[in-house]
């Protein structure tokens, strides 16, 4: 989960401020990043269990519609307006609603799943929340330009008009 957090905390600013992908074709995107999640995970699966291919001709015709559905409709879909909506929106308003992602699934969970809050789930969220708000509110700081000094005074700036007596 850490894991998933540190890419994710890289993946959406890169996502909204790149302009190599803001030019690029979003469903292309949108089917590479399950591809190569796909692959990454083949093969790091050969290494604790039995192979994928194995595991999936075992697989009936019901297990591959609800494969198909979570591939297509809760990765791809998702993905896709994931990257539409990060595009669309400010990086602080997007780190607010991706960020929070982990608060909405459990949210969700609870009250549509039945899931249940462990001791530890309103310390996680409070967590998840104030680590959100932090770095949205760092990213609404002004930054100095390359080459300026913090605190030094803006040089395109007209320097004040000396008092006249």
């Amino acid at each position: 989960m850490l894991g998933a957090a540190a890419v994710g905390s890289a993946y959406v600013p890169a996502m909204v401020r790149s302009r190599a992908v803001r030019n690029t074709d979003a469903l292309a995107v949108t089917w590479g990043q399950p591809a190569t999640a796909t692959g990454v995970f083949a093969v790091a699966a050969l290494s604790v269990g039995p192979a994928p291919w194995t595991v999936a001709a075992s697989y009936g015709s019901a297990r591959w519609a609800w494969l198909l559905h979570l591939s297509l409709f809760c990765t791809l879909f998702s993905f896709f307006v994931q990257m539409w909506a990060a595009r669309a929106t400010s990086s602080s308003w997007g780190s607010l609603l991706l960020g929070t992602q982990l608060l909405w699934a459990a949210v969700f969970g609870i009250t549509t799943a039945g899931n249940r809050m462990g001791p530890l789930t309103p310390f996680g969220g409070v967590l998840v929340h104030g680590a959100t708000e932090w770095g949205r509110r760092t990213a609404l700081v002004p930054r100095p330009a390359a080459g300026e000094r913090e605190g030094a005074p803006d040089a395109a700036a007209p320097s004040p008009e000396p008092a006249r007596v």
